[in-house]
């Protein structure tokens, strides 16, 4: 029986050790996001921005909008916007390493002039903080009602919209290089329209349709966002001057070459 006794007494002993190793862990991380999210709050970083297609296909009714934090080629901080009629929801995503490390997340409502019922300023409903340490949450912390039904994933929405960002910072000189109106030499229906990472592509008829453009390093990607049953195009990059591209379409093989009409 004592034998018995000493044994559970040990296994509570270990138990209370790993959950204070583990807590005193998870503490030595949190400063560590913190000392993070300072850092890059501090540091004078330069700002580009992308709206509605240029990186979602999910777009508020009042529009979205996405700030892309970076220096030296290397991205900190991305900071989302949707607005409705309603509402406007604020998601700053911090990055260290290439990893997410920390999200704020806020609900803010719009308040309306009694006698007018114009919108004269807003009201913070619900906060969220998330920290990350290795790809797993380590805490969560919410204040007020959300608004939005189902939990977020904050990393899946990460991944999605770091690609972009990091295609807009790394490619730089050759997103400047592509803006402006393309034409088909051999094809004058062949033509598009680029700005930023928004393309329209315009038929026969010259009805435009909008995809948003993303480049891997060797392959120009046109995603159809008007319609996802539609195909995309994906196009390998083999020339690009300030007036010329030329690609050749991965779907049918057919090589392309464009001219810059402005």
């Amino acid at each position: 029986m004592k034998m018995k006794m000493k044994k559970q007494l040990l296994l509570i002993i270990s138990l209370l050790l790993f959950q204070g190793l583990y807590s005193q862990n998870i503490e030595n991380s949190i400063q560590e996001i913190r000392k993070h999210f300072k850092w890059i709050n501090n540091q004078k970083l330069e700002k580009f921005s992308l709206e509605n297609e240029e990186f979602t296909d999910d777009i508020a009714s009042e529009g979205s909008g996405l700030d892309i934090y970076f220096k030296n080629d290397t991205t900190y901080k991305l900071v989302q916007s949707d607005i409705t009629s309603t509402n406007v929801f604020t998601t700053e995503y911090y990055v260290y390493n290439d990893k997410l490390f920390f999200v704020f997340y806020k609900e803010e409502a719009f308040t309306r002039n009694p006698n007018t019922f114009e919108i004269d300023g807003s009201k913070v409903d619900f906060e969220e903080r998330t920290y990350f340490d290795k790809d797993s949450i380590i805490r969560h912390l919410t204040k007020g009602e959300s608004v939005v039904k189902n939990q977020q994933d904050f990393e899946q929405q990460f991944d999605a919209l770091y690609k972009y960002a990091k295609f807009k910072v790394k490619h730089l000189a050759m997103i400047q290089k592509l803006e402006g109106v393309w034409v088909n030499k051999e094809d004058k229906n062949d033509n598009f329209e680029i700005s930023g990472l928004k393309a329209l592509r315009y038929n026969s008829e010259q009805v435009p349709t909008t995809y948003r453009m993303y480049f891997d390093g060797r392959y120009l990607w046109f995603h159809n966002t008007e319609d996802n049953e539609a195909n995309d195009f994906k196009y390998e990059l083999l020339e690009l001057t300030k007036d010329k591209l030329e690609v050749q379409d991965r779907l049918n093989g057919e090589y392309k070459v464009y001219e810059k009409i402005n």
